[in-house]
């Protein structure tokens, strides 16, 4: 099931002219956006490292909306060859940092990797489309700017479970990854251990051994057990409730301090406390992994991580997957054809 572009043109030069018909694309410098105070030196950066149009770019954003109406692209060179990417929508906002010349100065355009790019979801737009065709657009743009490999930590709140449900694999080269994976494995577990009188012991079993995230699938296979609803009240983290008892225990086990121990009950509550605000089921994988952080990475290369995230994300806007089995050819040949 090859994965191809739909796009006929890239890498073209930008001019002026350009950022005016596309006035949701802002290129920041300073503190000026103008566009008629575009200086060629800017211009200059755009058509060197970025090679896209903007009008292209505001094509591919214009299904990310709050409220019915299309966000603001703004983009910043922070120095030379890096540049940073906010979508903004008066109040709300979103950031994802490129790093986009630095490897394409030492390296060939393929080997490119996004390093600790990060997104941030407003609360009040969580929940909708929005993340979501964010999350999806930006993968895209990426493809097109030759970034065909992103490495992060999935942190802050529900970044594990959402970035590992997507399809992101764990990421044992990341600098983090030692400690960071065992610290999240030791949460994960105890807290599935904590509610094991409330599941069947199949479900208990299965997101018990995916938590201990040996293997780089155990994170997005715990994230699909999405079937799985656990009922717990704020009331079972209190006091001397058994569900709180065991938890404590299983965590004094893993070395915890106790005032990180303090800290992952708070968590727990507050995990408890946002579905009751949403009226939406607690389920097990958002249950054991939220507010938990993991080094992962999400690979272009990948078929099979590829074909995970389109079915997460509804499918990608300027790629899709040809239904001929005589044209199939490797994900990676299929890419760098695009992109080269």
């Amino acid at each position: 099931m090859p994965l191809t572009s739909t796009l006929e043109q890239r890498d073209q030069v930008s001019t002026r002219e350009d950022f005016v018909a596309a006035p949701r694309v802002q290129y920041l410098f300073g503190d000026d956006w103008s566009v008629g105070n575009l200086e060629a030196e800017y211009l200059a950066l755009w058509n060197k490292y970025v090679r896209i149009k903007p009008q292209l770019i505001e094509k591919l954003f214009d299904d990310v909306c709050v409220n019915g109406s299309p966000v603001d692209i703004v983009i910043s060179p922070a120095n030379l060859g890096f540049f940073h990417l906010n979508l903004r929508h008066e109040t709300s906002f979103f950031i994802q940092k490129y790093d986009l010349g630095g490897q394409f100065n030492a390296h060939k355009r393929r080997n490119s990797c996004e390093e600790d790019g990060w997104v941030k979801l407003p609360k009040n737009v969580r929940g909708s489309k929005t993340g979501t065709n964010a999350f999806m657009r930006f993968l895209e743009l990426k493809a097109l700017l030759g970034i065909h490999r992103d490495r992060f930590i999935a942190g802050s709140e529900l970044g594990a479970y959402v970035w590992s449900k997507a399809g992101g694999r764990l990421d044992p080269k990341h600098p983090q990854f030692g400690f960071g994976v065992e610290k999240a494995s030791i949460v994960s577990r105890a807290r599935i251990e904590a509610v094991r009188g409330l599941l069947a012991d199949n479900d208990y079993q299965t997101a018990y051994n995916h938590a201990s995230y040996l293997n780089d699938d155990d994170n997005w296979a715990l994230a699909d057990m999405g079937n799985v609803t656990v009922s717990v009240d704020i009331s079972d983290f209190e006091g001397g409730s058994s569900i709180r008892t065991e938890f404590v225990s299983q965590l004094e086990r893993g070395a915890m301090r106790p005032d990180s121990i303090l800290a992952e009950i708070a968590n727990v509550r507050e995990i408890i406390k946002s579905c009751k605000r949403t009226g939406r089921a607690l389920t097990l994988p958002k249950f054991a992994m939220a507010g938990t952080e993991i080094p992962l990475h999400i690979d272009w290369f990948d078929d099979t991580q590829m074909e995970r995230i389109s079915k997460f994300g509804g499918g990608f806007k300027f790629f899709e997957f040809s239904k001929e089995p005589k044209r199939r050819q490797s994900f990676a040949r299929r890419v760098k054809a695009l992109v080269l």
